[in-house]
């Protein structure tokens, strides 16, 4: 069975998804880990922040390259985190033209159906990225306020910071915009009409075995067996101020109350933390995390400022391990406790006093930190299924199914195939599933869908359901037999995509094609055959010749009209040109040749089970001839007279020969198509 092609998304990121030793390459994780299971193929382009970037190559630079699709590492050409110009960052302040110039010369080479791109400040990279690709931005964190609120602490604001109207501007630059807790999406709403999802961060894939020990939530705490309270994070002013507040408050506790407890900081945030305290066992840097978080007992964040969600909460919670938190840290996850969360840093300070003597157990606290990382995870999950189904609802296809080698172009019926499939790629992202048994030529169609070739009819279902299980699946067209249609579209979902068959339309007079509903619900549509001319038709028109479109063998009543026409075209000094229209006339390459050729400005039909489905007065419309459709019981166009009466044939030729009537065969050149389009856009 052949496999659908599939869809690409590219990522812009700061940083790199490994090693997993930082929140914000966890949430890059598992945002590219989202779109593989989306069935996406990912490329990352990273323009590294990270300090070990700067004076090297890491030792995983071979792993990124190997993991993607295509991967490239943009040098940085202006230094990074540079101080405001002004008050406050203009919201493109840090951009880097070196992006721009890689993006404009990978989106000429390669077409993605996702950009995703990760903090407001890169919001730029939108501009580079085509009309036909879907922009995702990833807040991470809201750069509005920052500023202010560390000022409020006596803190020098550090990393980025702007202000609403700035912000604005990026939000306005993506598709939509994800937030990581509801409370700053809220806010984003406020700023901007574009989609708001949000998606906390949640990290369910590690070891809990050492950090859950179920034994460890009773134990009772004593000078011979202290309390063990674990803080990691890195070097900043939020962790770095917070942190000495907290160490300071506490110390008094511990000294008053004698408390049986032992704070252990990790991260390089312990550069900044030196500290005399007796009670405080700085680790620095961890090699491995996971020892770290299996020697504490509990996880505290006393964080009375600070921006986003706080990854070291989400990360601890997700490990099994009691949290004890203020409000400030432990904002976009849900408390389960009265003592699990505190309204400050001297309220929190109380409770782990109660804690280390065994007031308060461990036990209790683990059972709400249990039941907030499941909140965590549901809350998580639910911001995936909304996204997805967003991407589903965006990244849409239209499903095109044939058994003909289509682009040839050799047969009317090809014609109307190809300029179909042309017509549908406007309204939708189209695959065209092709059972021709020949590989696809897609130069000969002038669309940019795609085309899967070699299908056979007990594959399709299946290539359906893959298409289906990647994206919505906005519409089906099927060009093929009677028979294969329904054994093809016999296993498709009625109540979740739309199937239409395209016929040629046998009803007299008329040159249309229909579009028959495969289940009851939706509506027929009938559309114009052609909605231009094939490129291989003549732009020029014999002005001195008629053409006849007669069946291959005449009856009476059609050799004496042929006898007619020939008296008068002598008459009139006007060339005679015949062309007899075979059986299955829309299949025949020749036929359709000599139709498109040199043909006449004026055009006779004469009308039968054949040629009554012809393609040809449409065609002769659009190239500007005139055509007559002539039958025992219809003669088309009436003569020009007082009387309604129906003119005989002999009038309706003379009429037509000398110019006196001028014809339209009853459609225009896009005919029907607006309600294609209503019915898959």
């Amino acid at each position: 069975m052949k496999k659908v092609i599939k869809r690409t998304a590219l990522v812009l990121s700061t940083t790199p998804p490994i090693p997993r030793e930082y929140g914000n390459r966890n949430r890059v994780f598992q945002t590219i880990s989202f779109l593989e299971g989306l069935g996406f193929s990912v490329s990352f382009l990273l323009y590294p922040f990270d300090e070990e970037w700067e004076v090297s190559i890491p030792t995983y630079y071979k792993e990124l390259s190997d993991r993607f699709e295509y991967f490239s590492v943009i040098p940085n050409k202006r230094r990074l985190h540079q101080g405001a110009l002004g008050r406050h960052h203009e919201i493109d302040e840090w951009w880097d033209e070196t992006i721009g110039d890689h993006l404009s010369w990978l989106f000429k080479r390669q077409k993605y159906d996702v950009f995703f791109v990760n903090y407001t400040f890169f919001s730029r990279a939108f501009e580079y990225a085509p009309a036909h690709t879907l922009r995702i931005l990833d807040t991470h964190d809201l750069f509005t306020g920052r500023r202010e609120a560390f000022e409020k602490f006596g803190v020098d604001a550090e990393f980025f910071y702007t202000t609403a109207d700035e912000e604005r501007k990026a939000f306005d630059r993506a598709d939509a915009i994800i937030g990581i807790k509801e409370a700053e999406s809220a806010y984003i709403r406020t700023l901007t009409q574009k989609t708001v999802i949000t998606v906390p961060y949640w990290a369910d894939d590690v070891d809990k075995d050492a950090a859950a020990s179920p034994e460890r939530a009773h134990v009772v705490f004593s000078h011979d067996r202290p309390l063990k309270l674990g803080f990691i994070g890195a070097q900043n002013s939020v962790n770095v101020v917070n942190m000495r507040r907290f160490l300071h408050l506490f110390d008094r506790y511990v000294r008053l109350y004698d408390l049986p407890v032992e704070v252990v900081v990790a991260g390089n945030v312990c550069r900044q933390l030196h500290t005399t305290y007796s009670f405080v066992r700085l680790v620095g840097r961890v090699p491995d995390i996971a020892d770290f978080y299996g020697a504490i007992d509990a996880v505290i964040a006393p964080l009375e400022f600070s921006t986003g969600i706080k990854i070291k909460v989400g990360e601890a919670l997700a490990r099994g391990l009691p949290v004890l938190a203020t409000e400030n840290a432990f904002d976009g996850f849900r408390a389960y406790s009265s003592f699990q969360v505190e309204k400050d840093v001297p309220s929190l300070c109380r409770t782990l006093a109660r804690l280390a003597t065994n007031e308060i157990k461990l036990a209790d606290v683990s059972i709400a930190s249990r039941r907030a990382a499941t909140a965590a995870a549901k809350a998580r999950d639910k911001g995936f299924a909304e996204l997805k189904s967003w991407i589903h609802g965006k990244t849409r296809r239209i499903v095109v199914i044939t058994d003909r080698p289509f682009w040839y172009r050799g047969t009317w019926i090809d014609e109307l195939i190809a300029q179909s499939i042309e017509y549908v790629s406007n309204c939708g992202k189209t695959i065209v599933l092709s059972m021709s048994g020949e590989a696809v030529k897609p130069s000969g169609v002038y669309s940019s869908a795609q085309y899967i070739s070699g299908c056979a009819v007990n594959d399709i279902e299946a290539v359906v359901r893959q298409i289906g299980e990647s994206c919505r699946i906005a519409g089906i067209i099927a060009f093929l037999d009677s028979a294969d249609s329904a054994k093809v579209l016999k296993g498709v979902d009625p109540a979740s995509v739309q199937m239409w068959i395209g016929q040629i339309d046998i009803a007299p007079r008329r040159a249309s094609v229909k579009f028959l509903p495969v289940h009851s619900g939706a509506a027929e549509i009938n559309v114009a055959p052609l909605r231009y001319l094939p490129a291989r038709a003549s732009k020029t028109l014999n002005v001195s010749q008629v053409t006849i479109l007669s069946p291959d063998s005449s009856s009476e009543w059609e050799k004496t009209v042929i006898g007619h026409i020939e008296d008068q075209c002598r008459a009139h000094s006007l060339q005679l040109q015949t062309i007899r229209v075979p059986s299955y006339a829309q299949y025949d390459p020749d036929f359709m040749g000599r139709c498109t050729g040199d043909t006449a400005q004026r055009v006779i039909v004469l009308e039968s089970d054949r040629v009554s489905r012809l393609f040809v007065p449409h065609l002769t419309e659009y190239r500007g001839a005139q055509c007559l459709i002539l039958g025992p019981t219809v003669t088309c166009p009436l003569a020009i007279s007082a009387n309604e009466r129906w003119p005989s044939v002999m009038t309706s030729i003379e009429s037509f020969l000398t110019s006196a009537v001028s014809a339209r065969p009853g459609s225009d050149a896009n005919s029907g198509w607006d309600h294609v389009w209503a019915a898959l856009a």
